[in-house]
């Protein structure tokens, strides 16, 4: 008797070790242990619940959408080469006050069998602001985008491009897909030019903003290849623009951004 009892509390005591907790919702109860779950379905519940349904609603997602935002500045092309802009150049930015922000929708092409490769698609938009030196702003003729200076009467000068987008992105997700898994996107983004101008503030605290018919001689189509790398909702993104950022300049500066970004998709 004694061995049978013995027998029976050691198997209770196994058991309850291995258990991490137990949960009862409604008709529903979850047991965890160290590797696994099990979930305990009140046989109405099963009749009722469309598991084939919900596992094709997740796979037929089609819509998410992405926030991002980050710094902004310019590559220098010299003799064919190109290098960070020179922080003694005109051209030089202040990486905490320049900025490239804005927005996709996601929209789902492929995606595999097993949730991991896709191919997405998208629209969106995005604002490129740049914060050249205290005394300098951009200026721009008929012909030519160039920089001025104006040591006593400028306290600092902004250059603002406004973009429409259609990215197109391949990507593949390593790990658990239902707890955070990594994400790596490669691809690039197709821009349209809306709006150019410059803003600047004088010495006297007054904000004056240029526009040029010319748009300063950005360039009307933009392609910028693109890395999204994120754990779950949340990862980092870094893209650099093929054209210069002026058509017609005296030197050729080629924009970039890095930062992070948000998406739900």
């Amino acid at each position: 008797m004694l061995s049978r009892y013995t027998t029976l509390f050691a198997f209770m005591f196994i058991l309850f070790s291995k258990i991490g907790f137990g949960q009862t919702s409604g008709d529903t109860i979850k047991i965890e242990t160290k590797n696994k779950a099990v979930l305990i379905i009140n046989k109405q519940t099963v009749d009722n619940w469309d598991f084939e349904a919900e596992i094709e609603q997740k796979r037929n997602k089609k819509f998410g959408f992405e926030l991002f935002y980050g710094t902004s500045g310019c590559f220098e092309r010299i003799n064919n080469n190109f290098y960070l802009t020179d922080p003694n150049s005109l051209a030089s930015t202040n990486y905490l006050t320049s900025y490239h922000w804005g927005s996709n929708l996601a929209i789902n092409l492929i995606q595999s069998e097993n949730e991991r490769f896709f191919l997405n698609t998208g629209f969106g938009f995005s604002i490129s602001s740049l914060n050249f030196s205290s005394n300098v702003q951009v200026s721009t003729d008929q012909n030519t985008t160039f920089f001025s200076e104006d040591s006593t009467n400028l306290k600092w000068s902004k250059f603002s491009v406004h973009q429409i987008q259609i990215p197109l992105f391949s990507g593949f997700k390593i790990g658990n897909l239902s707890k955070n898994p990594i994400g790596i996107q490669f691809g690039g983004e197709l821009a349209l030019r809306t709006n150019a101008f410059s803003r600047v503030k004088s010495s006297q605290n007054n904000i004056t903003k240029h526009i040029r018919k010319n748009k300063f001689n950005t360039p009307l189509i933009q392609f910028s290849p693109m890395l999204k790398i994120c754990v779950g909702n949340i990862g980092f993104y870094g893209k650099v623009f093929l054209r210069p950022l002026f058509q017609a300049p005296l030197a050729t500066y080629y924009p970039f951004s890095c930062g992070i970004i948000f998406a739900n998709f």
